[in-house]
């Protein structure tokens, strides 16, 4: 019998009760009401039967250390990819379930370096503590930071159509001091040295300026190249730092370069799992993402999932809160034309 969690969730209040509280508004009365009602998601079915439990984790859209946007049906912002990882990794520890296995399913265009390194070391963690072994599942999109989080995989299986690859980084600049020259505004700041207005926006850079900044990159891409070494090792069939030079590459083309071990789908992962365990019988387990549901899917959405192209205002938060921005292990949707050279 599944354990159930004693973690909070949301659950909004229908539509009719927001209603009486806008009536009541409007009247000029004062109600306390709450508008969120804490239940405890559990873990539910996804497949199979038995006690050989294999917990499928689900990391879709941005990954980011940055918590979902704030909602009037919510007391809290719902957790960031980091974190949301993490509780679930420990959860596994805190209510004794035990798995055999993690089934790890992405779906992801990437992130900020730091959220996918820290993600890739909590997996890769997992995995050496508890000697279980984790499979990939590869769903629309496994782009740069969400093919560095896939490298804490044994094996990895790729939908037909994902797309993956993206191998890199991009730091977003935008530069305004031609348009605020025209326009005669000028930028009066004093730093108190050359280089602490890296990447400025509002003042041109200089070469010694980019130099600073692509030795960041480059740092940063050198290590995205030895995890892709360490996870892949010689199953690449080609060198690490000529398949890592940004393209995408559609599942069969990975599958062909070494960057994936299967192209197929959900069956095919499961009998990985069933090749590494040596187990016939598993049962794959998740989360709920509803506190009432009764039984999982292998689509069912993350916990707290990024929509697809919410990086640009994450790029921006960075910018303001950031000297140089956001370092970011992320595919924007270009460099689709690359994939058939």
């Amino acid at each position: 019998m599944l354990h159930t969690l004693r973690l909070a969730a949301v659950r909004p209040l229908r539509f009719a009760a927001l209603l009486v509280l806008a009536a009541a508004t409007l009247a000029g009365c004062t109600i306390n009401v709450p508008l969120w009602q804490p239940t405890p998601p559990r873990f539910v079915s996804v497949t199979g039967e038995g006690e050989n439990y294999v917990y499928m984790l689900r990391i879709d859209g941005e990954i980011t250390s940055e918590p979902a946007q704030f909602s009037m049906f919510s007391p809290e912002a719902e957790p960031g990819t980091v974190e949301s990882v993490r509780m679930q990794l420990d959860r596994l520890q805190t209510e004794k379930l035990k798995p055999v296995a993690l089934l790890v399913r992405v779906d992801s265009p990437g992130g900020t370096v730091t959220a996918a390194d820290i993600v890739y070391h909590q997996l890769l963690d997992y995995k050496q503590r508890t000697g279980v072994p984790v499979v990939v599942l590869m769903m629309d999109l496994a782009a740069s930071g969400g093919y560095y989080v896939s490298m804490a995989g044994d094996s990895i299986v790729a939908h037909p159509t994902t797309l993956t690859g993206s191998l890199g980084v991009i730091v977003q600049s935008y530069n305004v001091s031609k348009l605020m020259e025209k326009y005669g505004v000028e930028d009066n700041s004093v730093t108190s040295a050359p280089y602490k207005d890296l990447l400025s926006m509002t003042r041109p850079q200089s070469p010694e300026h980019i130099a600073v900044v692509r030795g960041i990159v480059d740092a940063m891409h050198q290590r995205f190249v030895k995890v892709i070494r360490d996870g892949r090792g010689d199953r690449l069939k080609l060198p690490a730092e000529k398949l890592a030079d940004g393209r995408v590459y559609l599942a069969q083309q990975a599958a062909e370069v070494g960057l994936v071990d299967k192209v197929g789908y959900f069956e095919d992962a499961l009998d990985e799992l069933r090749r590494l365990t040596r187990r016939d019988q598993l049962h794959v387990v998740t989360i709920a993402t509803l506190p009432e549901a009764e039984r999982g899917n292998i689509y069912m959405r993350a916990l707290r999932p990024q929509p697809q192209g919410a990086w640009q205002g994450a790029a921006l938060r960075e910018v303001e809160r950031r000297p140089l921005g956001a370092f970011l292990y992320l595919w924007r949707g270009e460099g689709l034309e690359r994939s058939a050279e």
